[in-house]
């Protein structure tokens, strides 16, 4: 009596097993596949990590009740590789050194428009006095700041010349998305890259599905001799929340208000990770067209599993990977799989340390990668 239910039990487990490595290899799949397709493979690309861990708990089950088909779980679970060796960082024992190590430093960060910037809240526990003073004490050679705007109006902090002249990033390109006003302040938004080493040439180009314009920017610098570009870029936010005042949700509502007002959350994640597919595409011909060496940091509203990452990630180097350990979240909200800001270089270069701070500041988490030329 105690053999069948025994048996019973080993096969409801393993028809349980079945069903679940299914899901798992079809997670397994979304490196490859453009979302476009079908949303499935949306959803689990931001639900690999937590597939993964379950294949995990699979393998022990099954080494304690299922043996004979532990060898089975286990080469499932690594038909996962590519996505495994992008969402996990295995270097358990590098340290950051405070200390610029190699060439030069990057700071790559959304700055999330430096929360608030009006002078009456100019306080020593402000998030922008603390953003700002934790920018002067990384000494970056180069600084990439996403989602960045400056808000000219009286009252106001101007950020951008606060960088530009008190912390002396001397060398700037800051091509504007756009300009508005909420009330009589002028606000200006886009991608801004500071440098403490002179700018030899500067170029932007806008991305596909982006009204008003985001623009992929870069810059180009001569370290030690050696000439590197420098691009930032933000692909389309995820309006699951509107603002009407907003230029972006304005934008996002009068070209597809029924996107904002009638779909669900399903279909507006599907939307955008099309978008998103869409612009790593056209950044990606971009990137295999340059022939000098360069780093790309963006906030590229995409996780390390799907084919955004991966389209743009083909055949370059990540900061992170090479340096970090576990999942390297970039994202101050909702799950810890979240690193959808990214560094990523050409090989003729070398990551030597990187971190991700955890700063409770922007809603971003900001990304510093030292690095030397091979």
């Amino acid at each position: 009596m105690l053999a069948t239910k025994s048996n019973i039990f080993k096969k409801i487990i393993f028809y349980i097993g079945c069903v679940y490595s299914a899901i798992y290899l079809l997670s397994c799949l979304t490196p490859y596949i453009n979302p476009s397709y079908t949303w499935v493979f949306s959803i689990l690309a931001l639900g690999f990590p937590f597939l993964f861990g379950g294949m995990l708990l699979l393998i022990l089950l099954s080494f304690l009740v299922l043996k004979k088909y532990r060898l089975l779980f286990v080469v499932i679970t690594l038909l996962g590789y590519k996505n495994i060796n992008t969402v996990f960082a295995f270097h358990l024992f590098n340290k950051f050194n405070d200390e610029k190590q190699g060439d030069f430093r990057l700071l790559s960060w959304n700055a999330s428009d430096f929360v608030n910037t009006q002078l009456s809240t100019d306080t020593v526990g402000n998030p922008r006095h603390t953003m700002l003073s934790f920018i002067k004490q990384t000494n970056a050679d180069i600084i990439c700041l996403e989602d960045f705007s400056n808000k000219k109006g009286k009252g106001f902090y101007n950020v951008f010349e606060y960088i530009k002249d008190s912390l002396g990033y001397t060398y700037t390109y800051f091509p504007l998305s756009y300009t508005y006003h909420l009330t009589e302040l002028e606000e200006e938004y886009g991608n801004a890259i500071f440098s403490k080493y002179p700018i030899i040439d500067t170029g932007k180009i806008a991305l596909p599905f982006s009204e008003p314009s985001e623009f992929l920017s870069f810059i180009d610098v001569k370290i030690k001799e050696k000439k590197i570009r420098f691009y930032t870029t933000h692909l389309l936010s995820l309006s699951l929340h509107t603002s009407s005042t907003h230029p972006v949700q304005i934008n996002l509502m009068n070209r597809d208000s029924s996107l904002i007002l009638h779909k669900s959350t399903l279909k507006k994640l599907w939307h955008f990770d099309k978008v998103h597919a869409q612009q790593a595409i056209a950044i990606k011909q971009i990137l295999n067209a340059t022939k000098t060496p360069f780093i790309f940091s963006a906030d590229i509203n995409s996780v390390p599993s799907t084919y955004t990452y991966q389209h743009l990630k083909n055949g370059l180097e990540d900061a992170f990977l090479k340096n970090g350990f576990g999942l390297g979240k970039t994202y101050d909200s909702i799950s810890p799989t979240l690193r959808i800001d990214v560094v990523l270089f050409s090989k003729q270069l070398k990551a030597i340390q990187h971190q991700t701070p955890v700063l409770h500041l922007s809603d971003h988490y900001p990304n510093i990668a030292d690095f030397q030329f091979k």
